[in-house]
Formats: C-alpha cells, structure tokens, sequence
C-alpha cells in the first residue's frame, strides 16, 4: 500500500493490484517467459473446477475419483493439479522417452482459505499470483 502498487480490498487480506503494480507484475512474467522459453519450457493449463472428493475415503483421495454419493454436478475449486497432470501426461502426452524430457510451466492464482496476518503484496496474501513448473526426465 505504501509503495503505491496495490490498495485494500473488501476481501482481508486480498490487495488489489493498481496499474503500475500489474505492470509490474506482467514485466516480471514477460521476463521469465523468455527465460523459460530459451530452455524449452512449454505452457500448460489445467480446469480451476474439479469433482468433489471424499478425502475421508482413502481410495478417492489417493485416485483424485469423484464421490459416489455426490452428485455428478457438484464441483469445488481444484486445490492441486498435480494428479489430473500427472496422469494427462502418462495417457495422453508421453508415449516414448522420445518425448522425454518435458518440462512444463504454469501461471495461475493461489486462492488461501484463511486471511493472513500481515499480508504483503506479491509476496504473502490470500490470494497469491503465482508461477509453478513440472518437469518429467527420462
């Protein structure tokens, strides 16, 4: 807020990003890009919504499958993306070590479900943008 980057939202904890602070932002991601682009890194995205899990069941939540006694129509925000990617790349994306290695990045939004006590723009918020990148090797 200081800075002059970002100002308070309704939500807690949220900051919203002004135009200098977005651009900022984006001048990073531009930057990193090309970095990432230089090494062969390529860019993925995955659905934010996700069927509803059963965490307490331990064979859902191990295989990321949906509830029996959900209905078919009740999502929730995806929290990880590591099991629908991990899978997509073994059945659809990789068929031979010919397409080894992978590597994969990932711009998105990290969502917090609690307020954070002191929040700081682009470094601690509860709702964080963020970069995130996979790699698979042969």
């Amino acid at each position: 807020v200081q800075g002059g980057l970002v100002n308070t939202s309704d939500v807690a904890s949220v900051p919203v990003l002004r135009p200098w602070g977005a651009h900022l932002w984006e001048s990073l991601r531009c930057l990193l890009d090309r970095q990432f682009d230089a090494l062969g890194v390529w860019p993925f995205e995955l659905p934010l919504l996700a069927h509803h899990v059963d965490a307490d069941k331990p064979e859902n939540a191990a295989e990321g499958v949906r509830s029996s006694d959900c209905p078919p129509a009740f999502l929730e925000i995806r929290h990880s993306g590591e099991t629908l990617l991990y899978n997509t790349m073994a059945k659809h994306w990789l068929s031979s070590q010919r397409d080894l290695p992978m590597l994969l990045k990932r711009w998105g939004v990290l969502v917090g479900p609690r307020p954070v006590k002191r929040p700081l723009a682009f470094i601690r918020s509860r709702e964080l943008l963020w970069q995130e990148g996979y790699a698979a090797h042969a």
